[in-house]
């Protein structure tokens, strides 16, 4: 009779952990970046409260930014390998802009309604945002929601390991992201936002002789 085995620890989590991620992703929307003079780009934010968004400042660094730039939800593909609708809704940076340079995010008020037509605000999640430290260590895995490259949602899932808590204001993980992943949520297995995806950094590892991914986080 053969034996079960555990490799390298337990990683089995609660068949839940899948609905919940499906939950947490309805938060996270593409940010299509303008500028007076057009299309400029693309990011990832989320909405952590009603009608409120949460990005980089190098994605919307400005509210003249904010006002020309967009926020798309449902930028995915669902159960029926379908793209879902999109949903469009527009910034209102009178109504609430903060930014922080240094440690690199800006929330932004959000419109209810939908600008390309029917949809509204309240159809999607927000992530309600846990103040307390803690909520990851090193050598435990994250999981990021994005839009890399500004394409159709992704998740890179788990097996993305905290290396480095040791940074004020910072954490270390390595992970797969691309441009346009920033402003993205990182979460730990409870599907709680432990940080902000804030930038790739190279990492040299002698063992492989090459460059890999390690990326910054904001905490």
């Amino acid at each position: 009779m053969l034996r079960e085995r555990v490799i390298n620890g337990d990683d089995t989590l609660d068949v839940n952990y899948l609905e919940k991620g499906v939950l947490a992703s309805k938060s996270v929307c593409r940010i299509h970046i303008n500028s007076v003079n057009g299309l400029e780009g693309f990011g990832t934010g989320f909405l952590i409260a009603a009608h409120i968004l949460i990005t980089n400042n190098h994605v919307l660094p400005s509210s003249t930014y904010a006002e020309y730039s967009l926020a798309e939800f449902n930028f995915e593909i669902g159960t029926n390998d379908l793209p879902l609708s999109l949903k469009i809704f527009r910034f209102k940076p009178l109504k609430l802009f903060y930014t922080n340079e240094e440690l690199d995010y800006s929330i932004i008020w959000v419109e209810e309604q939908a600008a390309n037509g029917s949809g509204y605000l309240a159809e999607f999640n927000y992530l309600k945002l846990n103040p307390n430290l803690g909520k990851t260590k090193e050598g435990n895995y994250v999981s990021i929601i994005q839009h890399p490259d500004g394409k159709m949602k992704k998740v890179a899932i788990r097996q993305n390991e905290v290396t480095n808590l040791s940074l004020p204001k910072f954490i270390r993980y390595v992970t797969d992201t691309k441009s346009g992943s920033s402003g993205a949520p990182v979460f730990n297995d409870n599907w709680e936002v432990v940080a902000v995806h804030h930038a790739g950094i190279p990492r040299y590892n002698a063992d492989e002789d090459r460059c890999k991914s390690n990326k910054s986080e904001l905490y």
